[in-house]
């Protein structure tokens, strides 16, 4: 479930000669604070920072937001400056078939349209 064909960013760090390396366990690390829900959710089962996002701590000591790491490996390492909207609105979630990537303009006009519509 975690192999991929192409590096990601977020799974990358650099060393101090700026190589970029990669902790071969760190998927696996990574899958193994997942659980599958009937829903189809896959529920971050570790740390929750701020907001209630899953939290990552990288090998190279950076944290990062569950959702984006898995997004990373599994979908599109191009995230940066985009948001991921969860379209189950489960922020435990990091299944990436329920986030859809979007600019920050547009995922604020969407929340701002659900608003309007409730």
């Amino acid at each position: 479930m975690w192999h991929h064909n192409k590096p990601s960013s977020v799974l990358r760090g650099k060393t101090s000669d700026g190589f970029v390396t990669s902790d071969s366990g760190f998927e696996e690390r990574v899958g193994s604070h997942i659980e599958p829900q009937p829903d189809g959710c896959w529920l971050w089962r570790s740390v929750a920072g701020k907001g209630r996002y899953g939290t990552v701590n990288t090998p190279w000591g950076t944290y990062e937001q569950a959702h984006r790491v898995v997004y990373s490996i599994l979908v599109d390492d191009d995230i940066a400056g985009y948001h991921l909207h969860h379209e189950c609105r489960n922020k435990a979630c990091v299944n990436p078939a329920h986030l859809t990537k979007l600019t920050a303009s547009e995922h604020t006009k969407l929340h701002a349209d659900e608003r309007a519509a409730s």
